[in-house]
């Protein structure tokens, strides 16, 4: 007697779903994470981690499963996430037990060169970070803070509009503010790169680069949680709108180089910009400088990184002033009282003594850090302990800011922007309960991340960043625009996606030169 004749594609099915079946087992019963709750489906594949990347909303799925499942959570097959401070300094600190996940090999596999964003091997990147380290310092800004100050000068001129477009006392037409400090953001960075404007305020021309970023790295992000999509071509056919902007971007910063490079081996004369310092930088310990082919990659991440801080952090301290019409108050007046010109609004120690106005920026960094989903990271061989809880070599970890800095325990109230938490003292407690609540939210605080990883240009991106407040706030009265649309699911909530850099919308604002 005959058994059954079963075909080849029959057999290759039931092999599938037999895999499938087998995988699904191991991952949800038998896996060194099992233990650990989180999403069912996130437990099983990392399809879930690509859904919401296309979403954007990694930062808040993150916090609403903190929520449910508590302080660890298993959010992909090899991944955790930690939701509290101890977290925060362990993975990310300079003796830490990690390296960056294997996420980030997406950059290098799209741009065929790695930089100091992406480079995984430690030793790789202290190298290129010593290099880098050199470019993205205080001095460095100083020395051409007069483009920084005609740029702010600029931008607020064109927000109040020209006396052909609004007259005395008026208010300007609404100001998409998300549009408008993003421009601003890339005119500015580009032209510390550069040494000139990419002019993107002028003539509302809105430049391709403002879109570009976040849809390429939107992109990168979907690829980087499931490399399956770039190893069988899968971005050419589902991400090839997004990937081929950020062709466009790399296209971009590419063009300029050259048109730069060109220029300073035409003179012998050097520009004050950040590109010649970067063309003769060395790192110190090797003598070793970069290849253009470097400096391109370091370009883009230098453009990506200073342009998503300065305009998230700008366009929601702008909505959460407009939302907390005390605060604006109290703002406007240290800097009244610390500045009598505009044109005394410079970085320095002067503009340090405004603790409110640096409080302020804070607030805002703290209610949407420009990266609030996870950064992950690799354990190493030996694995790592956290708390108690043993992470294996191979698992990624990681914190999100965004449901950290949300955390009621370390931030009282936490969906209330209040500027004043963050001075110490401030609030008419007991001095040393006071003292100690500061710390521990402090230690709940990293929007430029940590350690070996942090951001290097945080000094240079909070001296932008309290320039461009300051000048704003003394310059130009500010209201929202009659008829705006609420933004987010209550009227005070800024509301942003994540994509590895932040895209939002709105407020839509109008402004009007103070009289003084």
């Amino acid at each position: 007697m005959m058994g059954p004749n079963f075909s080849p594609l029959a057999l290759l099915a039931t092999s599938m779903l037999l895999g499938l079946l087998i995988t699904c087992i191991y991952r949800l019963h038998l896996h060194p994470l099992a233990r650990y709750p989180g999403p069912l489906i996130g437990r099983i594949t990392d399809w879930y981690n690509v859904y919401h990347s296309w979403k954007g909303d990694r930062h808040i799925d993150m916090y609403k499963l903190h929520q449910k499942y508590g302080d660890i959570v298993r959010y992909g097959p090899n991944r955790i996430a930690i939701n509290n401070p101890t977290a925060l300094h362990e993975i990310y600190s300079v003796r830490s037990n990690v390296q960056k996940s294997s996420l980030y090999t997406v950059f290098q596999r799209f741009f065929k060169v790695a930089s100091s964003g992406s480079l995984i091997d430690i030793a790789q990147h202290a190298a290129r970070r010593r290099i880098i380290g050199q470019i993205v310092t205080l001095p460095v800004l100083k020395s051409m803070e007069a483009f920084v100050l005609d740029n702010v000068q600029g931008f607020c001129e064109r927000l109040a509009g020209t006396e052909s477009q609004t007259k005395e006392g008026e208010w300007s037409p609404g100001r998409d503010m998300t549009d408008w400090v993003a421009r601003m953001a890339i005119d500015t960075i580009g032209g510390l790169l550069f040494g000139q404007a990419w002019t993107t305020l002028d003539a509302d021309r809105k430049g391709e680069v403002v879109n570009a970023i976040p849809a390429g790295t939107k992109g990168f992000l979907m690829g980087g949680h499931m490399p399956a999509i770039l190893t069988l071509k899968l971005d050419q056919i589902f991400l090839r709108s997004l990937t081929s902007r950020a062709r466009r971007f790399e296209s971009a910063t590419k063009s300029q180089l050259e048109a730069r490079l060109a220029m300073s081996r035409a003179s012998e004369v050097k520009e004050n910009d950040m590109f010649e310092k970067l063309l003769a930088a060395r790192d110190s310990s090797t003598g070793a400088g970069l290849t253009m082919t470097d400096m391109h990659a370091e370009t883009m991440v230098i453009m990506v990184a200073g342009y998503d801080t300065m305009a998230t952090t700008i366009t929601a301290t702008i909505f959460h002033l407009l939302h907390n019409p005390s605060t604006l108050s109290l703002l406007r007046a240290e800097i009244d009282r610390t500045f009598s010109s505009v044109t005394a609004i410079v970085m320095g120690p002067e503009l340090n003594t405004c603790t409110y106005l640096r409080a302020c920026l804070d607030e805002s960094l703290r209610l949407n850090p420009p990266v609030g989903g996870v950064l992950p990271r690799e354990t190493l061989h030996h694995g790592i302990t956290i708390a108690g809880n043993f992470f294996p070599a191979g698992t990624d970890l990681g914190v999100s800011l965004y449901a950290l800095q949300r955390q009621e325990k370390y931030f009282s109230q936490p969906e209330v922007y209040e500027p004043s938490r963050w001075i110490a003292g401030d609030g008419g407690v007991a001095k040393q309960e006071a003292e100690a609540s500061f710390t521990a939210t402090a230690d709940a605080f990293a929007p430029f991340s940590l350690g070996p990883r942090g951001c290097p240009a945080k000094a240079m991106a909070y001296a932008e960043m309290m320039v461009v407040l300051a000048r704003l706030v003394f310059s130009l009265e500010m209201r929202l625009a009659p008829g705006s649309r609420v933004i987010g699911p209550a009227p005070a909530r800024f509301v942003t996606k994540d994509y590895f850099v932040s895209t939002h919308e709105g407020p839509v604002v109008q402004f009007r030169k103070r009289a003084r």
